[in-house]
């Protein structure tokens, strides 16, 4: 009985470990929602200096075009499994949409607004990843990013702050928060260690008290036979005495009877018996 609630603290530890190694697992496709986010943001500063006339800013704007790629490639590559659908339907939407803005920007169909709309889009998006992967466990969620943004912006078209900075707070978040889970699983990989060395005394302790009822079990029931048949043994003696006294008294009883039997010749017959002629 006591083993019983033993098993089952023993099984919602397995599950605790089980959604902090999932949680551990989320942070990685975060690291990278949260990159994206910065990569876009600086693509988005470079694209309006280009659009506003400063052709010299486009190098470095098509060194950015690619670092974007390669991150939301790592984040749609993190989110490839079954894990989070929610999290990575996002994300490929947030792909397609980056696509579709590189193929307009190369076309030399898109102008500063529309630029801006775009990039404010996937900033949006990269957040909506974040927050997906927040509702799914991921600890570090979206707290300290929204409050981020630039409080000097309308709330309608929120503007989010340097990719340097919102970096730099996210890294501090995540590095809290892996601490955190770090010594919630080494806590709980101890306390299931001493537990399962309890369970393990206590199933030994169990055993041993079965195996201990068994023989004296056994004993108890080989105790009986050895007592009927001593009590046998002893009915057979005093039958045996009893009938030896008895053997005894009838001798001793045929022997008096003899010594009173007179010693001369045979007794008189009855006068009933003689014939009528001698009588």
């Amino acid at each position: 009985m006591v083993a019983l609630p033993m098993v089952q603290v023993l099984r919602y530890q397995t599950d605790e470990l089980d959604a902090l190694r999932l949680e551990q697992a989320g942070l990685d496709p975060m690291t990278r929602a949260v990159e994206v986010q910065a990569g876009v943001i600086d693509h988005r500063d470079l694209a309006a200096q280009v659009l506003r006339g400063r052709a010299e800013s486009e190098p470095q704007r098509l060194l950015q075009q690619r670092l974007v790629d390669s991150r939301v490639a790592a984040l749609a590559a993190d989110l490839a499994g079954n894990l989070w659908p929610r999290a990575r339907s996002e994300s490929d939407a947030l792909r397609g949409d980056w696509l579709k803005l590189v193929l307009a920007w190369n076309a030399h169909r898109i102008d500063a607004a529309g630029s801006d709309l775009a990039h404010r889009l996937l900033v949006e998006q990269s957040l909506q990843v974040i927050d997906h992967l927040g509702n799914a466990g991921i600890g570090v969620g979206t707290i300290g990013l929204r409050a981020s943004l630039d409080p000097g912006a309308s709330a309608d078209a929120p503007r989010p702050m340097r990719s340097a900075e919102l970096l730099q707070r996210f890294a501090g978040l995540k590095a809290a928060r892996a601490d955190q889970m770090a010594a919630q699983v080494g806590s709980l990989q101890r306390q299931r260690s001493l537990l399962s060395g309890a369970l393990v005394l206590l199933v030994a302790a169990a055993g041993w008290l079965v195996w201990q009822l068994a023989r004296r079990q056994t004993s108890d029931e080989a105790a009986p036979p050895s007592t009927a048949s001593a009590g046998a043994v002893q009915i057979r003696r005093s039958r045996k005495h009893a009938a030896a006294e008895s053997d005894a008294a009838a001798r001793d009883t045929l022997q008096r009877m003899r010594r009173l039997a007179p010693v001369s010749g045979p007794p008189a017959p009855s006068p009933s018996t003689l014939p009528p002629q001698d009588r």
